[in-house]
């Protein structure tokens, strides 16, 4: 089917290469396009391939038979569809569910993270077609409904399973943390009453750094996706990951992405994000395992001791669940300093 598709009408589409992944060039939107696997299969003759532009929103190409080509803009509920053949080249796809209706939208303050460059900070047309949700709208322009806690459809808050109507303007807020939302429609689940994450694959430095000022951060690099998610459901802990998929899964209702690449600076990012600055607690849980440490008797643990330490320390802690020995060392100088810094940081802003 690959094969198939990469000879359609060469005259109008140039394969640039072929392998696993190939890249096109197409005459009609002037811009290369960039897919990789089949994603989906329709029937025995249609395939979809995920296509990437390369400075805007993922498009799809549908091989429906030989002869034709469907390409379709971002979702499949928000799609502009063009249908390419050898016979009548590009053609907008019309008629039935596939009619197109437009709305405005405009994301405020840090939810324009998550928007390419000309669309941030302004309001723009989105095109879609069927009766999609707001949810849907959201999350099919890269913003994860995690991120969101008010929305406003023509004026009214709305909750995201509003349907969006031809015509909608509509406003989307993040969290705010001095602003009273009392008055209006909240689409965020009530906060959690315990503070406690759950942190993807790719954050295990910052899941160190966050055990080390005493929050209680479960991280394990063989964690799934499927497996994050349950544990952030079952035992109601916030998800933090750098994966914007993850987070629009429905069953998420407390997660947040991270920004920073840094892990200091991921740190203090979900610290001021949570308002977490004066809970910090150091040096209360085991670095390695994520339990609490408890007190211990210096000759309990004098065997597993080096001799120095011995000598110069006094006092020392044991994780309830490993057993691992701790003691204020020049580890625990450093640690201490590194934590004044960051919270040094919330004093400057």
């Amino acid at each position: 089917m690959t094969q198939a598709a990469l000879r359609m009408e060469r005259s109008r589409i140039r394969v640039v290469s072929v392998s696993f992944a190939f890249r096109i060039h197409s005459l009609k939107f002037g811009c290369t396009f960039f897919s990789i696997f089949p994603v989906a299969l329709r029937g025995s003759s249609a395939i979809i391939f995920r296509i990437y532009h390369l400075n805007s929103s993922p498009y799809f190409m549908t091989l429906i038979d030989k002869n034709t080509i469907r390409f379709s803009q971002c979702t499949r509920n928000f799609a502009r569809p063009f249908l390419f053949s050898p016979e009548n080249g590009f053609r907008e796809k019309r008629g039935g569910n596939t009619a197109m209706k437009c709305c405005s939208v405009r994301f405020y303050a840090e939810l324009n993270d998550f928007l390419p460059a000309e669309r941030r900070q302004v309001a723009f047309t989105c095109s879609f077609s069927g009766q999609p949700t707001i949810k849907d709208l959201v999350e099919s322009l890269g913003v994860p409904h995690t991120e969101v806690d008010l929305i406003l459809q023509n004026g009214e808050s709305v909750d995201f399973y509003r349907r969006v109507q031809n015509g909608d303007r509509i406003s989307v807020y993040p969290v705010f943390e001095t602003i009273d939302l009392a008055p209006v429609l909240r689409v965020r689940p009530a906060p959690l009453r315990k503070i406690r994450f759950v942190l993807d694959v790719h954050l295990g430095r910052l899941a160190t750094y966050l055990r080390m000022a005493g929050f209680d951060a479960l991280y394990n690099n063989e964690f799934r996706d499927d497996e994050l998610v349950r544990i952030s459901v079952s035992e109601r802990r916030i998800l933090l990951t750098r994966d914007r998929g993850l987070l629009k899964r429905s069953e998420v209702t407390h997660g947040y992405y991270v920004r920073a690449t840094d892990p200091p600076a991921q740190l203090a990012e979900v610290l001021r994000r949570f308002d977490l600055f004066r809970a910090i607690q150091p040096f209360r849980r085991c670095l390695r395992c994520n339990e609490t440490l408890e007190p211990v008797p210096k000759d309990e643990a004098a065997d597993r001791l080096p001799p120095k330490v011995r000598e110069s320390c006094a006092e020392f802690f044991r994780c309830r669940h490993c057993g691992r020995i701790y003691w204020k060392g020049t580890h625990y100088k450093h640690m201490k300093s590194f934590l004044d810094q960051i919270q040094n940081l919330e004093g400057t802003r």
